[in-house]
């Protein structure tokens, strides 16, 4: 595949996901608001979103594959958050006065790591079934 063909669907990726979380948003606030007819529309675009066009999308870079190679995968994008992107982010937020962001990244890193033990443990169990 092209180099700009593949940057290109990367991009489409992010904001297919992107907007499948923002409308699942939308639908939760029509929903508290008490349109329910809007927020199962909101609903509706979401699953689009996500169903059609992040998985058609995703098929053509092939982004799954076997399970071992997924929990890798998996592993060294959760790594990246907990050593670099989640800490860097909380400390330019810190340092540019934004305390809520920083703990909420901070927040978030916690999870990450978690979520990197998991799937280390997942992995482990993969490669050495007991």
């Amino acid at each position: 595949m092209n180099t700009r063909t593949r940057a290109n669907i990367l991009a489409a990726l992010h904001g297919e996901a992107f907007g499948y979380a923002r409308y699942r948003l939308f639908a939760e606030a029509a929903r508290e608001e008490g349109d329910g007819d809007l927020a199962d529309m909101f609903e509706g675009i979401a699953k689009v979103e996500l169903r059609e066009h992040f998985w058609e999308l995703a098929e053509l870079l092939q982004l799954a594959g076997a399970d071992a190679d997924n929990l890798q995968t998996a592993i060294e994008d959760e790594s990246r958050e907990v050593a670099e992107t989640s800490r860097i982010f909380a400390d330019q937020a810190r340092a540019d006065g934004d305390e809520a962001a920083a703990v909420r990244f901070e927040e978030i890193r916690g999870d990450e790591r978690a979520h990197l033990d998991a799937l280390e443990v997942a992995l482990e169990r993969l490669v050495i079934p007991s």
